[in-house]
């Protein structure tokens, strides 16, 4: 039977001197070594030159951004970080002292006012300007994202005492980026056996509300919502037009092991799915980082398979495939108990839950399905007497706890550290072991 369920990353320098900068807290926020074995790792620098009392000077400003695509440059999810590499100076014919006096960050025109060291004195000191990781979602889909760290600094001769500092310089470092943030959301027009209903508390017509209410808030998260009719969606245009560059699967459909309808009866199978991923990836377009599927059956297939698959899921990158679901993950036990509330309202209260910041681990609690509360299968009902029996069927969540859709990725120690202050609608986060803090 296809029916239904949900599922769901002060320095003195003589001749050519380079301060490195190993970071901590690359994704997953301990260890890393600036940037090294991550993905779509991409250097960015500026150079500027200049003559001080006749000597002449040069300042190399490197950094980096991982997880942009390769092509299309663009960047998808809550983890993707800005790190400072190296300033690096040289001077002749003779030493020069260079002293940075201010080092600022721009991720699509926000100061990360964060970013500086909370001491001082450590102002100075670039190996305590630790990596900023972001989510795209902070910007509208398809708008270009301008990267800019700009560091201050001044010179001065070491081989005469008391040497006047020269003014001060300018040095910016730019990257331009895309963010890419698109929702796949289509619904079914038919029941599990491919007939057309039309009472407002039929299958379908939960789906298509679910799927109404859904997409303001996908929008408000600055995602694109692609299927120009959500109702006509076929097996075709949803692998060969939509599935190749989607980042959050939610459509609200019916399912069975090997996969999902389209709007009507077609099929569109797990194979199908992770070629269209393939190929996307193959183009350009990021991994997906979520899902949240309204498809009978499609939990435990869907989720153990898409979440280990890198085309879809993009392990250790901008997230994880995570899903809930409901159809067999408890015993089918019938209730007497009446719902409370119709079956487009989880899907409706999932999508509001990641808009407003909360972690994957966190959604099916916080939907109140683990109450009953929610219609899932109605085994029987008798008007008349206005009795019946019911399954319900909890959420279920695969893949990492962690994720999130619109916000910033924190893993569990960050969250430890930064959760209790309610900072959850974090956009960025300075991944600093044991100083995390954001924004």
């Amino acid at each position: 039977m296809r029916g239904w369920s949900v599922w769901l990353l002060m320095l003195t320098l003589v001749g050519c001197v380079s301060l490195g900068l190993a970071q901590p807290g690359g994704p997953g926020g301990s260890g890393g070594t600036g940037g090294q074995n991550l993905p779509g790792v991409k250097t960015f620098q500026a150079t500027v030159s200049g003559i001080h009392d006749g000597i002449g000077w040069s300042v190399d400003l490197i950094a980096e951004l991982d997880y942009e695509t390769d092509p299309g440059g663009l960047i998808s999810g809550g983890k993707n970080h800005v790190r400072l590499v190296d300033f690096k100076t040289t001077s002749d014919p003779e030493a020069l002292e260079f002293e940075i006096t201010k080092l600022e960050m721009k991720i699509g025109g926000n100061e990360i006012t964060q970013w500086p060291p909370s001491n001082p004195a450590d102002k100075k000191d670039i190996t305590k300007y630790f990596p900023v990781r972001f989510t795209s979602a902070k910007f509208a889909h398809a708008s270009a994202v301008n990267i800019v760290i700009k560091a201050t600094f001044k010179v001065r001769r070491v081989t005469i005492i008391n040497s006047p500092w020269s003014g001060e310089f300018e040095i910016s470092a730019t990257r331009t980026v895309t963010a890419h943030n698109v929702a796949l959301n289509w619904q079914t027009t038919v029941d599990d056996q491919g007939l057309s209903q039309t009472h407002p508390n039929s299958y379908p017509k939960q789906a298509q509300f679910a799927g109404s209410n859904q997409r303001p808030i996908l929008a408000n998260m600055k995602h694109q919502v692609d299927m120009p009719n959500p109702t006509t969606a076929t097996a075709g245009n949803i692998t060969q037009s939509w599935m190749t560059k989607t980042t959050f699967l939610v459509p609200n459909t019916h399912g069975w092991p090997q996969g999902l309808w389209d709007s009507q009866t077609g099929t569109i199978t797990l194979s199908d799915m992770l070629a269209a991923r393939a190929a996307g990836v193959a183009a350009g377009w990021p991994r997906a980082n979520m899902a949240l599927v309204m498809g009978c059956f499609s939990d435990q297939p869907l989720g153990g398979t898409l979440v280990g698959t890198p085309e879809f899921a993009n392990f250790g990158t901008h997230g994880v495939l995570w899903s809930l679901s409901y159809a067999r993950t408890v015993p089918n036990a019938e209730s007497s108990n009446r719902p409370t509330r119709p079956t487009s309202a989880l899907y409706i209260e999932a999508v509001r839950l990641m808009a407003d910041g909360y972690f994957a681990d966190q959604i099916p609690g916080q939907s109140e399905v683990v109450s009953g509360s929610t219609y899932t299968r109605n085994i029987w009902y008798d008007a008349d007497s206005d009795e019946g029996s019911w399954i319900p069927i909890n959420l279920s969540l695969f893949g990492d706890p962690n994720q999130r859709l619109k916000h910033v990725y924190m893993n569990a120690t960050e969250r430890m550290f930064v959760y209790p202050n309610n900072n959850k609608s974090l956009w960025y986060l300075v991944v600093e072991p044991g100083n995390y803090r954001g924004n």
